[in-house]
């Protein structure tokens, strides 16, 4: 039943309501964003009257912009009854760039154990006792591909949100994860550590890490505190590692950044550009 005060509409109608909404409240598309929690294409889509929201939408819309739902009832025309339109984000690369993420975020901790057992950190165990060569370059080529896509992912998400810095520091982070993996399957093969490497290695990756949290900081204002925070402990291990005698809290901060740039990732991925689905 509808009530007397309600108003009864449908799209494009209901989009130019919330549009003027919106603005009378002084607030922009990426503002309503941050207070109903939902994709600004999502937003830009229902405001241009191009998409049919559910009413979980429209209410959780119109209560962040202080309105009152009770005024409004959402029609549908009976040939829009079985058609169900909703928007999925649809940016493979930034997907298989999360999960690839996740799997390096994984494998990074094998990587480092065997690597430990390697080099003699575990007492019990030695080169060729371990591992295999093989299974060594096997593992330094799966993290080397992993963390690749990984990083591919914050330079896609540049091509979206400029940022010179975390397209530069991705370009070369993947580089000098490939010089890495080269010296450390060298140094297995010959079985003899080359330990004036790691002090330079340490002194790179703690320089790149300190631009690619100087780039996270920049997009503050798109993602938020997360960007904030996650670039002020990536410039902070990045620190650690320019020390070279701080690089293992490095590492351990490290750890915190990777889960955060994990979860900006899928951020970006939530609002990538959207695709109808009908069902």
């Amino acid at each position: 039943m509808v009530k007397k005060n309600q108003i009864i509409m449908k799209q494009p109608e209901l989009g130019q309501k919330i549009l003027e909404l919106r603005k009378a409240k002084g607030l922009t598309q990426e503002e309503l964003v941050d207070r109903c929690n939902i994709n600004v294409r999502t937003i830009q889509r229902i405001e241009a009257g191009e998409v049919t929201p559910r009413m979980f939408t429209i209410k959780t819309i119109l209560e962040s912009l202080g309105y009152d739902l009770n005024t409004i009832q959402f029609q549908e025309t009976p040939e829009e009854q079985p058609r169900i339109i909703s928007l999925k984000p649809d940016d493979r690369l930034l997907k298989s760039a999360f999960i690839l993420g996740i799997a390096y975020f994984v494998l990074a901790f094998v990587e480092s154990f065997v690597d430990m057992a390697v080099w003699g950190m575990y007492p019990l165990l030695s080169f060729h006792d371990s591992i295999p060569f093989p299974v060594y370059l096997f593992l330094k080529v799966l993290v080397f591909f992993t963390f690749t896509g990984f990083m591919i992912g914050f330079y896609r998400i540049t091509l979206q949100h400029p940022n010179t810095l975390i397209k530069v520091s991705a370009i070369i982070l993947a580089g000098l994860s490939l010089v890495t993996a080269a010296v450390d399957s060298y140094s297995f093969y010959v079985e003899r550590a080359h330990i004036f490497f790691l002090p330079m290695e340490s002194v790179a990756f703690g320089m790149v890490y300190m631009l690619f949290g100087m780039g996270l900081l920049k997009y503050r204002k798109t993602f938020g505190e997360l960007a904030f925070f996650g670039g002020l402990l990536c410039m902070t291990s990045g620190f650690c590692f320019l020390t070279v005698i701080l690089a293992v809290p490095g590492l351990i901060l490290l750890v915190l950044v990777e889960i955060l740039m994990l979860v900006l990732l899928y951020r970006a991925f939530e609002r990538s550009p959207n695709k109808l689905v009908l069902v």
